[in-house]
C-alpha cells in the first residue's frame, strides 16, 4: 500500500509541467511611470534575484512570456524594512495603475489583498499565485514594487527564486494516473 501511494503521489506530481525559472537582464528592468520616485533594481544570484530598494517600482516586459492563465507563479520574497506597500503586478501601460496588483504587505493598503500577509523583517515569505484566478488577457509587463512615500525613508522588496508552472495536466500524465489506478485495483483484486 505504501508503495502505491508514493507512485500515485510522484505520477501526480509529474502531471504538472516542471517549472520554468525566471532569470532577468538589467537591461530587462526599467522604472514604472511615475512610481519610481528614488531607488533602484538590483539584480543578485545570476539573475535569479531581484531587489528593488526605496520608494521604487520597476517593471519587466513580457512579451513572450509563459504566463498565461493556466500558470502559477511561484517566488520567494522578503523585506528587511516594512514600508507602506510591498507586491507585485500585471500591468499593460507603465503610465498608470491600470491591471492588476496584489499587495503582500505593508503600512497602506493598496490594490489586491489576496496574498496579504503580516511580513517580519528579514524573513523570507513563499508565495504561489494561481493566476487562472484573474483576468490577465491585456497585460504585458510584470511589476515588482517597494513604496515608501515618507520623506527620510527606505524600504525594500526582494524576490527570489521566480519559476512559472502551469497547472494543466498533460495527456501521458494523465495515461500514466489512469494505469496506476487500473494497476491498484488489480492488486487489491489479487488480495482478496
Amino acid at each position: 500500500m505504501k508503495k502505491f501511494i508514493l507512485s500515485a503521489v510522484l505520477i501526480v506530481s509529474s502531471a504538472f509541467a516542471s517549472a520554468n525559472l525566471i532569470s532577468f537582464d538589467q537591461d530587462d528592468i526599467t522604472p514604472f511611470g511615475g512610481q519610481a520616485v528614488f531607488g533602484d533594481a538590483i539584480l543578485s544570484n545570476g539573475g535569479t534575484q531581484l531587489e528593488v530598494v526605496g520608494n521604487y517600482w520597476v517593471d519587466v516586459l513580457l512579451i513572450n512570456s509563459e504566463i498565461n492563465s493556466t500558470s502559477l507563479l511561484n517566488f520567494e520574497f522578503k523585506t528587511d524594512s516594512i514600508g507602506e506597500l510591498h507586491g507585485i503586478g500585471f500591468a499593460f501601460d507603465d503610465v498608470g495603475f491600470g491591471g492588476l496588483y496584489l499587495q503582500f504587505g505593508g503600512t497602506q493598503t493598496f490594490g489586491n489583498q489576496d496574498y496579504f500577509r503580516n511580513l517580519s523583517n528579514g524573513v523570507w515569505e513563499s508565495f504561489s499565485i494561481d493566476l487562472s484566478n484573474y483576468d490577465l488577457t491585456s497585460f504585458d509587463r510584470v511589476v515588482f514594487f517597494a513604496d515608501t512615500d515618507a520623506s527620510g525613508t527606505s524600504t525594500n522588496s526582494v524576490f527570489r527564486n521566480l519559476n512559472v508552472s502551469s497547472v494543466e495536466v498533460s495527456t501521458p500524465a494523465l495515461l500514466s494516473l489512469i494505469l496506476a489506478g487500473v494497476m491498484f485495483i488489480g492488486i487489491r483484486r489479487r488480495v482478496k
